[in-house]
């Protein structure tokens, strides 16, 4: 359809926001010309109006507009001139204005050369801008009429109602407002299709200006797609307005009204109409702004003078949104891509800090993850279920809360799972090798190099709803084979990745020990380890935090090449025969030198067996072993021997010994083995000591030795040879 210049007379919208709190410094940003500048006049204006001017400016405040005296000045403006050859006048600064007043402001401004195209006076007044994190100066254009060399126009009444009296803290009289104004001229006004925005530019962008109302159009049916409603705003179009901005490489933002939904407008940047991608994720992002505050249940007054409780959230259903408008579900915001990591923060961040908001901001960003895990999981019309519970009064994580089966505490291990396989965003800014990066910014990166790098401790705290990251690297090229990885903090839980440049798989999760087997392995493969340790508390308003210590072990399993097992003691045994039977008491041993033919390890126990054959017996040995601490042993917790002898002569030994608990003097033996040796009263050490020897004779009859008894002093031998 062809598109149409629509040069026409805009409805009176002029947003005025409360510039100037009494006792403000001169530098103070809601007064940017400071109380040292000089004004160009002065005059106390009460019930009865009056009129104040100079030569190039003249305000007229009509009887009944203030119930009160209040001294208005009209000051030069020291403003950059933000429309350039736009620029009609000079701007002025009108100070002094109550924020309330019941009629509207006639404004009269000169002037200069030839006007073409529209002619406005541009109204400047400090907004709070979200998407700056800021309060800047933002221009809304008013439709003006050409009268002897001068614009005139008029600026519509501020009343109780839009100003929500009852919701301000301080009391609305003492406050004063303070307004930029100058005469714009070559503008033109473009109405978009549906006519939901009507969009006055410079002429020179014009083309673009026509895909910009479409990018809007369509950003209008999108967000209203997944369930957001626009009926607390009755007026359209939507004032949008082209100019230059302070920071060039800003794109466009939002500026709410302080006489409430109706009035909110949007702002692009002439310098940036050219760049159509950018552009259209832009005007997405700020109209879902637009679209969040009316749904924000504070008063006009409130939402422009202070940072957004929920400002967090909207920021991270903004970036998220923007994959809407380019239309690429894989699409991965630049701003999430800066601030991915600052999730990790915790909840508390996301509590708006007028002192420190970037914070609050950048989190928001990071957090856009969480909102396309949500929708990713739930679908995209639990988002404006979240912003129906914002405008009922709830903060944001009880919004997100009350909306999901869980509340965002139970959800975090799933999230950070999802969000460190990197299967809710991955993109070349935010990749699996970006993990030992952000290792707590590498203060929680540990870098094997050599044998003696074998632990690394670390403490600090984590408050709610939050996580930090600890990496492993491996340059050690002569790591033991079997080598392991350890994390143990205790009372904590956390998720094990293994991850290279190109993936992140989670291996592993837990509380209080993981352990990552065949970590040689791993590394010889190209992974690196990384942990991500994660407080899931959630108490609102979220001020506790918790301390913990992450140990990181390397631990090298010793294979275990032998074990010599004896106990000597003083037994009472029983022969018998067929025709006789008798005790006697002699020094016995029970025992074997077990080679290490097949042994399986599972945690701090093995388990040794050996077959051997030879022209004499074929014998069978086991023996299983639990240590305190397979890997640095003190003790040993309980033993185990059993042996069957078939020999020559048909003979046949069965041999036995149990011991738990067993409080061994150890030493070291040779280089490598450990040797625990008891000597003392044995009994109260062994559950079980048995032997029993048969042989069959000649005549087929079958002799026997059986121990029945034995003496409590006695010695217990085990060494352990490792390799």
């Amino acid at each position: 359809m062809k598109k149409e210049i629509k040069i026409l007379s805009i409805i009176l919208t002029t947003i005025i926001f409360y510039l100037l709190l009494q006792g403000c410094s001169e530098d103070s940003p809601t007064k940017p010309e400071g109380n040292n500048v000089p004004a160009l006049s002065s005059k106390t204006i009460d019930n009865n109006g009056g009129t104040i001017k100079t030569d190039n400016i003249e305000i007229y405040i009509p009887p009944g507009a203030f119930q009160t005296g209040h001294e208005i000045k009209i000051l030069n403006s020291s403003e950059d001139n933000l429309f350039s050859t736009n620029a009609a006048s000079d701007f002025f600064v009108v100070d002094g204005l109550p924020p309330e007043f019941a009629a509207p402001i006639k404004i009269k401004i000169k002037y200069k050369g030839t006007l073409s195209d529209s002619s406005f006076v541009a109204i400047g007044e400090n907004n709070f801008i979200s998407s700056l994190n800021e309060e800047t100066i933002s221009y809304h254009l008013i439709s003006a009429k050409d009268s002897a060399g001068f614009l005139i126009a008029e600026i519509p009444p501020i009343n109780n109602q839009s100003l929500g009296k009852s919701l301000v803290n301080s009391s609305v009289n003492e406050d004063k407002l303070s307004i930029n104004l100058g005469a714009i001229a070559g503008y033109v006004s473009y109405l978009s299709s549906k006519k939901h925005f009507n969009i006055n530019t410079p002429s020179s962008v014009l083309t673009q200006a026509y895909d910009l109302a479409d990018y809007l159009e369509s950003a209008y049916l999108k967000i209203q797609g997944i369930g957001f409603k626009y009926s607390k705003r009755t007026r359209w179009p939507i004032e949008v307005t082209v100019k230059r901005f302070k920071k060039p490489d800003v794109y466009g933002y939002t500026s709410a009204s302080i006489w409430g939904n109706n009035y909110g407008y949007l702002e692009f940047n002439f310098d940036k109409m050219d760049e159509s991608d950018n552009m259209k994720v832009t005007a997405g992002h700020e109209f879902f702004h637009l679209v969040q505050d009316l749904y924000d249940p504070r008063s006009g007054y409130s939402k422009r003078r202070t940072p957004m409780p929920n400002f967090w959230l909207n920021e991270a259903s903004s970036v998220w949104s923007e994959a809407l408008f380019i239309g690429n579900s894989n699409y991965v915001s630049s701003v999430f891509e800066l601030n991915a990591f600052d999730i990790l923060k915790g909840a508390k961040t996301g509590d708006t800090d007028p002192n420190d908001g970037t914070v609050t901001q950048d989190y928001g960003y990071g957090m856009s993850s969480l909102i396309k895990y949500i929708t990713n999981k739930y679908g995209v019309g639990k988002l404006a279920e979240i912003y129906n519970k914002i405008s009922e009064g709830k903060t944001p994580f009880q919004a997100v809360s009350s909306v999901l089966p869980i509340n965002v505490g139970f959800t975090w291990h799933s999230f950070l799972k999802s969000l460190f396989s990197f299967d809710i965003y991955k993109s070349d800014n935010f990749r699996p090798a970006l993990l030992s990066s952000y290792a707590t910014g590498e203060h929680q990166k540990f870098t094997i190099k050599n044998a003696s790098d074998s632990l690394a401790t670390y403490k600090s705290k984590l408050s709610d709803c939050s996580a930090t990251i600890f990496s492993v690297e491996n340059q050690f090229k002569e790591m033991s084979s079997n080598a392991m990885l350890q994390f143990t903090c205790k009372d904590w839980k956390f998720q094990i990745y293994k991850y290279n440049s190109s993936s992140s798989e989670l291996i592993g999760a837990g509380k209080d020990t993981l352990t990552v087997e065949n970590y040689k392995k791993l590394t010889d493969d190209g992974y690196r380890i990384a942990a991500v340790l994660y407080n899931d508390d959630y108490d609102s308003p979220f001020e506790h935090s918790k301390d913990y210590q992450m140990e990181i072990r390397v631990l090298a399993p010793q294979t275990i090449s032998w074990v010599d097992f004896y106990v000597e003691y003083t037994g009472t045994f029983e022969y018998s025969d067929s025709d006789t039977t008798y005790t006697f008491t002699n020094d016995a041993t029970i025992g074997e030198f077990v080679r290490n033919v097949s042994s399986v390890i599972n945690g701090n126990s093995i388990t040794i067996s050996q077959d051997s054959t030879d022209s004499y017996y074929q014998r069978s040995t086991k023996i299983q072993l639990t240590f305190d601490d397979i890997n640095n042993p003190t003790n040993i917790v309980d033993f185990a021997f059993d042996q069957t002898e078939n020999g020559t002569y048909n003979t046949k030994e069965i041999s036995s010994v149990v011991g738990s608990n067993v409080s061994f003097s150890t030493e070291k033996y040779g280089n490598t083995g450990t040797r625990y040796i008891y000597t003392g009263d044995i009994s109260q050490y062994l559950s079980k000591l048995s032997f029993l020897r048969q042989q069959t004779i000649y005549d087929n009859s079958v002799t026997s030795t059986e121990l029945k008894s034995y003496e409590s002093q006695g010695k217990i031998q085990i060494i352990v040879e490792y390799k």
